[in-house]
């Protein structure tokens, strides 16, 4: 009799185990579809030598062609150099400083951080601008408002 109730016992906990490992796969396809909803329509990195120091900028317009307003963006930005070596790869997350809302297009604005003392932190490879080429921008996550 108490077999059969660590038996039944052991059945339930895998079952939990199995929904439990099912339930983040879900939650990524969800966030996956949030980022096919959001199109990359423009996107430039200017730099601004006018300031002390040097500061660079994305700018880049989005547009939502999903049914949801977006409430904010991570980004992962590729530098590379001459010949499609990459230089150094930086995410920026919750870039945006507004929503955007559905079916519209917005503009951003975004400084790209730099830090001296440890350059892996730097979001532009600020000690090697002269040896950037070119860059990639892709959205990495999206999420959606609440209200």
């Amino acid at each position: 009799m108490r077999s059969r109730k660590i038996n039944k016992f052991k059945c339930h906990i895998i079952f939990i185990c199995f929904i439990l490992l099912l339930f983040p796969r879900t939650v990524r396809a969800e966030g996956d579809d949030n980022i096919k909803n959001i199109e990359i329509i423009d996107d430039n990195i200017n730099i601004d030598n006018h300031q002390f120091p040097s500061a660079a900028y994305l700018y880049i317009t989005l547009k939502n062609n999903g049914d949801k307003k977006i409430s904010n963006a991570t980004f992962e930005i590729r530098y590379y150099e001459e010949g499609g070596y990459l230089i150094q790869k930086t995410v920026l997350k919750n870039a945006l400083n507004e929503a955007i809302p559905i079916a519209e297009v917005r503009k951003y604005r975004i400084r790209l951080k730099g830090d001296i003392v440890n350059t892996d932190h730097e979001q532009y490879p600020y000690s090697q601008q002269n040896r950037v080429d070119e860059y990639d921008v892709k959205i990495v996550n999206a999420r959606l408002a609440s209200r």
